[in-house]
């Protein structure tokens, strides 16, 4: 006896919507390229939370699955370059933070001056409104060092090292380049006045971090594998 397949209205839909479905090619590469780099990207400030970086890594698992249906046949040579790039960048940004979970080891990933020193360039450019965005970021330091503290559960000895001596860079930095900067631009002197604040509130905030980055390297089960992961005490 036969089998017969009974073609419900259901089942009617499901299959005319699959048919309807193209597959990943060129122009979807090109509407999602940039929300792709952007996820990978870590260099727009953000509170890195746990909230945040698990939506990150929940984001970066749909870019690997999304880009694992792109059917590459349909690519230009260019494209190809784009998609592979663009899947090992999610490849490693998800090993990072899933396998190695760099969030929580390496220190180094903390430092609140690179977004800074993004901006000053546009201080020239743009005094108003680059000093409002400065102003922002300034406002959120205390917050941002503090989630760094929580998050680093262990320590990566060199990179410990590196944080330290890029903060005390940024620490200079702050006074040799970006005050004197502020002080002779012409910025609103509101905005003026509250930046200089701002800088002058994130100095200790910046001690405070190199402080505590060096007491979880000075209390680290072994100091003869700087390369090693340890856990703090």
């Amino acid at each position: 006896m036969k089998t017969i397949l009974k073609i419900t209205p259901f089942v009617c839909l499901i299959l005319l919507i699959s048919a309807c479905q193209s597959p990943k090619g060129e122009e979807w590469l090109v509407e999602n390229q940039t929300v792709i780099t952007t996820t990978v990207n870590t260099d727009r400030f953000i509170i890195p939370n746990e909230a945040y970086l698990d939506q990150r890594l929940s984001d970066l698992k749909k870019h690997e699955k999304d880009l694992s249906e792109v059917d590459t046949q349909l690519l230009s040579n260019e494209s190809t370059t784009t998609f592979n790039d663009l899947k090992i960048g999610v490849a490693e940004a998800i090993e990072a933070q899933e396998k190695i979970e760099i969030y929580y080891h390496d220190p180094s990933l903390y430092d609140i001056s690179n977004y800074l020193k993004g901006l000053s360039a546009s201080l020239d450019i743009k005094p108003e409104s680059t000093a409002k965005n400065m102003n922002h970021i300034l406002s959120q330091a205390d917050t941002f060092y503090h989630v760094a503290k929580a998050n680093l559960t262990a320590i990566q000895i060199e990179n410990g090292k590196i944080a330290i001596e890029d903060h005390i860079a940024a620490f200079h930095w702050l006074n040799d380049e970006l005050i004197p900067a502020v002080q002779k631009n012409k910025i609103p002197t509101a905005e003026k006045n509250k930046l200089l604040t701002n800088i002058e509130n994130l100095k200790p905030i910046i001690k405070d971090y190199i402080g505590y980055v060096n007491s979880l390297i000075n209390n680290v089960d072994d100091l003869t594998f700087p390369t090693k992961v340890v856990g703090k005490k």
